[in-house]
């Protein structure tokens, strides 16, 4: 809420109470927003003080860098519960995905809605090859369930901006708006 991503407030242990009742909800007609935000008013509750303010210059601190690796390097240094689990967190994702991701980050920081969905699109088609990093993560994850992904390249210092800079050019089908 702090962030202003979203308008209300809905416990997780009252989703499916929520799911039910906008699934039970008459929400058809010119004023189905008003239909649909009148059932969310009947489960929002506060959300108490937010935490992220008091983080921001740690996240900030960490977080604003060029690569990955600087973001690593960073939150070494940083120490701390916080940075130990945001680091253990980190180093179990895909690097080409980080440093794809990061990329996107810097690219979209100032675009429109439309150039963004563009660059989105673009990367998602980018992943969808069969060699890449997705397919793998899907295995680890979900189908063998080891939890332990053969990354392509395993580390950050692999990842060439070439690799990067794949996942951001035109597709044959590119998402265009007029």
């Amino acid at each position: 809420m702090w962030a202003g991503i979203v308008d209300d407030h809905v416990p997780s242990n009252r989703m499916n109470e929520l799911q039910a009742a906008l699934g039970a909800a008459d929400l058809g007609g010119s004023d189905a927003n008003r239909k649909v935000d009148a059932v969310i008013a009947r489960f929002v509750a506060d959300a108490g003080l937010p935490t992220l303010p008091a983080m921001m210059a740690d996240i900030d601190g960490c977080f604003s860098a060029e690569s990955v690796a600087e973001i690593e390097a960073k939150l070494r240094k940083h120490g701390g519960e916080w940075a130990q689990k945001q680091l253990t967190a980190l180093l179990k994702l895909s690097p080409l995905a980080m440093a794809i991701t990061l990329e996107q980050l810097k690219r979209c920081a100032n675009r429109s809605f439309e150039d963004s969905m563009t660059i989105e699109y673009r990367m998602a088609q980018a992943c969808m090859r069969p060699d890449h990093d997705f397919f793998e993560g899907v295995r680890a994850l979900l189908i063998d369930k080891d939890q332990k992904p053969k990354w392509n390249p395993p580390t950050n210092e692999g990842v060439t901006r070439q690799m990067v800079e794949a996942h951001f050019k035109p597709v044959a089908n590119d998402l265009l708006f007029d």
